[in-house]
């Protein structure tokens, strides 16, 4: 699995046979000990010819693999297939996220109420957080990938739309009930005009996490294919549906190779989930600078053990890590900052 961040980029793996025959009769998903990162590289051009050139480095130690899986970032995509032109055996995959992701978000882009409903809701939300009526605000919207978080928008938009007037008399019992009326259908009558809306928009996304959760529990095959058009037929979907559902097993047919018979991997949310864990430690870093927090990344992927730490704390020092950080990244970003203003003090 390959992940590329701003100026760095990770490479996770995971044993396919210790996958296939131990984790996947479990019908769970990856954890963070099931495999390893066996690349965290820095540069200041993440070209596609630099991918590749950390693929070479990476197979030259551990062999070529058998599946890549990750995104569809460009500089991703042609480092892959650069690779992958030396090794045609490689079976290289776009995770199962991000293509539902991308096909969902062309989708409800082609309905013009649907950014219009997304403005609403973020007016909404500023309206309201400080009233009575705060505890039913819509949830927060992602600026960057909000297509992998759509979820709780729509569950609170069926919601309101549904829900009796009753619920927020018992919710409010200090307010009069007409009060209570008046300001709902004030703040919240915008709703109905996308009720209908709602519904095809909520359909749509459950028809990709439904495939979500089956893939990343059974894996890709001819099997779980079939399982995922019986269930689709089971929902009775309107015709109007019938595009985005040719895509879906376009995506589907186009990710199994024929010459492979087994079972495969999908999804790169692993490493996604630790890039994350990565991110949520960057935070407290000032200026939020490439520095030491990025040894979380495979420290992710370690069993903790009392041996491992005592280890850990008898051989590295904490001179050791501050060459570390000197030799890989220079002087640090605070520094060079208390640099520039430490003679500049007013008088």
């Amino acid at each position: 699995m390959v992940k590329s961040g701003i100026n760095f980029g990770e490479t996770f793996s995971a044993n396919p046979k210790y996958w296939l025959h131990n984790i996947l009769p479990q019908r769970r998903a990856l954890k963070y000990t099931d495999g390893q990162i066996l690349a965290l590289e820095i540069t200041t051009s993440p070209t596609g010819e630099w991918v590749q050139s950390v693929l070479n480095s990476v197979s030259s130690r551990v062999g070529i693999p058998f599946q890549i899986i990750s995104d569809h970032a460009s500089n991703l995509k042609k480092g892959i297939q650069l690779f992958q032109s030396h090794h045609p055996s490689i079976i290289y995959t776009y995770d199962l996220t991000h293509a539902m992701a991308k096909l969902l978000e062309k989708e409800l882009f082609a309905d013009e109420l649907f950014p219009n409903f997304l403005s609403d809701c973020h007016q909404c939300r500023l309206e309201i957080q400080q009233t009575e009526f705060a505890f039913a605000t819509p949830p927060p919207q992602r600026r960057k990938s909000r297509f992998f978080n759509l979820d709780p928008l729509l569950r609170w938009a069926t919601t309101l739309v549904s829900i009796p007037l009753l619920k927020f008399f018992k919710l409010l019992p200090n307010y009069h009930r007409d009060r209570i009326s008046r300001r709902f259908f004030a703040k919240f009558s915008w709703l109905f005009r996308y009720q209908r809306h709602i519904k095809l928009w909520s359909l749509l996304l459950h028809m990709t996490r439904s495939l979500e959760t089956l893939l990343k529990t059974y894996g890709l095959n001819s099997a779980s294919i079939y399982l995922y058009h019986q269930y689709l037929s089971s929902l009775h979907l309107p015709s109007s549906f019938l595009p985005f559902q040719h895509q879906i097993f376009h995506y589907l047919h186009s990710q199994l190779p024929s010459h492979i018979s087994h079972t495969i991997l999908t999804s790169s949310d692993i490493l996604e989930s630790i890039f994350g864990r990565y991110k949520h430690f960057s935070q407290r870093s000032p200026l939020q600078e490439l520095l030491s927090l990025l040894l979380t990344i495979p420290l992710s992927t370690v069993n903790l053990t009392k041996q491992f730490i005592h280890d850990a704390l008898t051989t590295i020092t904490n001179s050791d890590l501050s060459q570390w950080v000197d030799s890989t990244f220079g002087q640090s970003m605070l520094s060079k900052r208390n640099s520039l203003f430490s003679n500049n003090k007013f008088s």
